[in-house]
């Protein structure tokens, strides 16, 4: 990025990784020159951590972990309501948190929501490992569609 961002719009709280970059978006009216969106990419852990399905996000269900929770789409594609494996959980976007106890599984406890529309499950990684800082790309020029799954950062 040439300079600072003007503003940030986080795709896991709604947009589904599919977003207009544009001002009215950002809610960036007093930006000048012609904007970039620029994408900073979630990237799983590599490998995959161990993790154990802990709760379902439907009314008051608590993860108990001592760890990272994994908080993803519950199930996999189709008409069948199949519940997704940690695996399959981590290929469709998800967010985590840092649990020291009981932590409620739903959207408040978590940085946005990585499903909207979608039934979400949580998954517990009792060792939680060290993840580096996340590549940035540009992923549009202004009013271009920006597809990220992850937080999108509008500026010059």
């Amino acid at each position: 990025m040439h300079e600072s961002p003007v503003s940030i719009f986080d795709t896991r709280a709604g947009a589904g990784g599919w977003m207009t970059c544009d001002k009215k978006t950002f809610n960036a009216t007093n930006s000048t020159g012609v904007n970039q969106c620029y994408c900073v990419r979630e990237l799983a852990p590599e490998p995959l951590p161990a993790a154990e399905h802990c709760a379902d996000d439907a009314g008051l269900s608590y993860c108990s972990c001592f760890g990272t929770v994994y908080y993803g789409n519950r199930y996999q594609k189709g008409p069948n309501k199949t519940p997704n494996s940690f695996a399959e959980m981590m290929k469709m976007g998800w967010t985590s948190a840092i649990s020291n106890g009981d932590l409620l599984c739903d959207v408040n406890s978590f940085d946005g929501d990585p499903a909207y529309g979608h039934d979400k499950s949580c998954f517990c990684s009792a060792d939680p490992s060290y993840e580096p800082a996340p590549p940035v790309e540009r992923c549009a020029n202004e009013n271009e569609e920006c597809v990220c799954q992850g937080t999108v950062y509008f500026g010059i």
